[in-house]
This record gives structure tokens, C-alpha cells and sequence, in this order.
């Protein structure tokens, strides 16, 4: 088991140290780079200062906020497009449509509607989050297997009882699975509306390394991005671990 760990940290040793050698050697672009051991030293300055865990705060607050309210707008949306004939066919192409439009042509109209202060940001992950959402359940409950169906209205089961306890256990993994990707895409989101829009004080993770990025500071830029992916990292652990709790009448096999 140890030497299986050890193993396992061959490729970042390697990388890393290829890494530092291209970089004292001059190999790299000086304006454009910075080296690990540098890098390495600004992390632990910023771990170091609660001003970048506020800013971390502000980010996760954005990130968790859209992505929530996108899956509470997203799943009865999915739901009632896969039961109901009739809203599918007045639904479904608009969302089609639409899930395939960049966020960044959402840009304006949230600016039109919410403005350019936290709404404006949350709005955008909220955006990206409801059509990952309402597209991978809307799939999901179209196809949820039509014995189990029947063998719900067998039982009496109509309207909301029949979603509660067939079609919602059904697309429970779809639910889980769109939240992941929302979160993964998220990140983009927040990052981008974090530099497009930030306010002194609550700037944020993406704006901080942006920023870095313009006044040429690259090690702090490097930190900013293996701090970001710590944090992304440790988010997708957590919604893992309740994925296995919520799915473990499945047997779902631990993802490692």
C-alpha cells in the first residue's frame, strides 16, 4: 500500500522537477513564467493570510449559491418535461436551443435584469447550472425503465406520488451527476464574472488571480491557480462523499 502511494507520486515528482529545471535553466519565457520552488513559496503566503481565504469565501459563496438555485429552477422544469407530452413539446426545443448559447452571451440580459453587483454573478452560475441540470435529468426521467412505472400507478401511484417515488429515485444519480458538472463549469463562470465585475473588498479568488496575471505578478498568478484547484479539489471530495451516502441503497461503487 505504501509503496503503491509512493508510486503514485512519481509523476508529480517528475513533472515538478522538469518543471524547476526548465525554468533555471532559461528555457521557459522569464516574462511568462515562474518556477515551482517560487510558486511554492507564495502558496504558502497566501495560506499563510486570512485576506485570501475571504476571498476564497467569496468565490465558493457565488460558485455554491448559482449552482444551487439552478439545480432548484432545473429539476422541476426536467421532471415535468419528461412526464408531461405536452410541455416537452413546448419546452424542449427553447431548452435546446438555448443550453447550446455560450454564458457569455448571457452577459447582458443579467446585466439588464440584476445588474452588476453579487446578483449578477450568481446569476450566471445559475444560468449554466439550470440548462447541465434541466439537460442530463430531463434524459435521465425520459428514461426511467417503464416497468417500474407501471408497477408505480400498479400501486396507485399518479401525479406527484408517481415523480416522488419512482421518478425522482430514478433520476437521483442524473441529479448528483449534474451537480458535479455544474460545480466543474461553475468554476469558469465564477472566474470570468469575478474579473468582469469585481467590487474592492470582494474581488474574489479568479479576480485575484487575474489580476496577478496583468501586473506581470506570474508566481502569484501560478499560486492562485494550485490554490483554486485545492479548493475545487476538496469541493468535488464532499459532493462525492454525500453522492455515496445518497446513492449507497444503489451500491454504487466507491469512485476513487
Amino acid at each position: 500500500m505504501r509503496s503503491s502511494s509512493l508510486l503514485a507520486l512519481l509523476p508529480l515528482v517528475v513533472g515538478l522537477s522538469l518543471w524547476e529545471i526548465l525554468y533555471r535553466g532559461s528555457f521557459l519565457p522569464s516574462a511568462n513564467s515562474a518556477g515551482p520552488w517560487d510558486t511554492a513559496v507564495v502558496l504558502l503566503r497566501f495560506l499563510r493570510s486570512s485576506e485570501m481565504f475571504i476571498q476564497i469565501g467569496y468565490t465558493l459563496f457565488r460558485l455554491n449559491c448559482g449552482v444551487i438555485l439552478g439545480l432548484i429552477l432545473a429539476l422541476p422544469v426536467a421532471i415535468l418535461m419528461s412526464t408531461t407530452p405536452t410541455l416537452r413539446r413546448l419546452i424542449n426545443p427553447s431548452v435546446s436551443i438555448c443550453s447550446n448559447v455560450p454564458v457569455i452571451v448571457w452577459i447582458p440580459f443579467a446585466v439588464m435584469l440584476v445588474g452588476t453587483e453579487e446578483a449578477f454573478k450568481v446569476s450566471l452560475v445559475a444560468i449554466s447550472a439550470f440548462f447541465i441540470t434541466t439537460t442530463m435529468v430531463f434524459d435521465a426521467a425520459a428514461k426511467t425503465h417503464l416497468p417500474f412505472l407501471e408497477a408505480g400507478r400498479a400501486l396507485h401511484f399518479h401525479g406527484l406520488t408517481l415523480i416522488r417515488h419512482v421518478v425522482l429515485p430514478a433520476v437521483l444519480p442524473a441529479v448528483i451527476g449534474a451537480l458535479r458538472a455544474s460545480i466543474a463549469f461553475g468554476w469558469v463562470v465564477v472566474f470570468f464574472v469575478e474579473y468582469a465585475s469585481a467590487r474592492a473588498g470582494s474581488e474574489g479568488l479568479g479576480w485575484r488571480i487575474a489580476d496577478a496575471r496583468s501586473m506581470g505578478r506570474i508566481e502569484e498568478e501560478f499560486a492562485g491557480l494550485i490554490l483554486l484547484g485545492i479548493v475545487a479539489l476538496l469541493l468535488d471530495r464532499l459532493v462525492n462523499y454525500g453522492q455515496k451516502r445518497a446513492l449507497s441503497w444503489m451500491h454504487i461503487a466507491e469512485v476513487t
